[in-house]
């Protein structure tokens, strides 16, 4: 998804504001970037208006999204911060699945746990588990659920940036320009993401990490929390970088990085 910036309008105009976003909904990715010029022409036709914002496309999208079900897949701290974001943007909690039985007789956010994740097969959902390998699995096996993109609302993301699905950005995170995120990765708060970055699949970037410009960061790896990589550094699938680190060189696949400056301690398998 895209995010580009637009015009809203009050909410008692409301009506007229959902037929131009229906209309745009119904366009092609390529067509969205017509938005801003297109919303500011119909106002522009439309003085009555009292009050124009100028707020990004994910805002405007809760008025499609409004009471929209969704169900949570994992119950734990992580999926604490998923509802925070469900609830910002005007989703609606249907169901909760998680395979731990402990959490089966239990309540979360006002509901039981319907049953372990594999007896959800279809709807909207999101992965609320940190573990990387996990959320890869359960993608692979749950291959009719239709993943829900999550944003906070005060994360701050340029208009170019592509978003896989099944992605949540935590509160706080700078996403600048040119940089790719693959499906369900965590961007986790406070997270930094300089221009033309590269964030494959089920990569988890911890809070309060750094990346500089031009890093790639291959799939299933976990940048851990406050670390700090310099511009243009290639850092391999399924690799785990210490909580801390500085990494000024590029790192290999399937190993586990610390220190300042960030070097491999151990190698390990997938």
């Amino acid at each position: 998804m895209r995010l580009i910036r637009v015009f809203f309008v009050p909410a008692e105009d409301s009506d007229a504001l959902v037929q131009i976003l229906n209309d745009i909904v119904l366009m092609p990715p390529l067509k969205l970037q017509e938005m801003g010029m297109r919303g500011k022409e119909w106002l522009m036709n439309n003085r009555s208006w009292d009050v124009i914002a100028n707020i990004y496309m994910d805002s405007l999208l809760k008025l499609y999204i409004k009471n929209r079900d969704v169900c949570l897949l994992g119950i734990g701290g992580h999926s604490k911060v998923i509802v925070e974001i469900l609830n910002l943007k005007g989703y609606k909690l249907q169901g909760l699945y998680d395979d731990n039985l402990i959490t089966h007789n239990q309540e979360f956010c006002g509901l039981k746990v319907s049953g372990p994740i594999n007896s959800f097969e279809s709807g909207s959902g999101v992965i609320a588990i940190g573990d990387n390998k996990i959320r890869k699995n359960i993608n692979n096996r749950l291959i009719k659920v239709n993943w829900e993109t999550l944003i906070h609302p005060s994360a701050i993301i340029s208009k170019d940036v592509e978003i896989g699905e099944g992605t949540v950005i935590m509160a706080g995170a700078i996403i600048q320009p040119g940089v790719k995120i693959g499906k369900h990765c965590i961007i986790n708060t406070g997270a930094c993401i300089d221009h033309d970055c590269q964030i494959n699949d089920y990569v988890h970037i911890a809070p309060n990490t750094s990346l500089a410009g031009g890093v790639n960061v291959g799939e299933g790896t976990l940048i851990g929390i406050g670390s700090s990589i310099i511009p243009n550094i290639k850092i391999g699938q399924w690799s785990k970088i210490g909580a801390g680190c500085v990494v000024i060189n590029d790192q290999p696949d399937n190993c586990t990085v610390v220190g300042s400056p960030a070097k491999p301690i151990k190698f390990h398998n997938e």
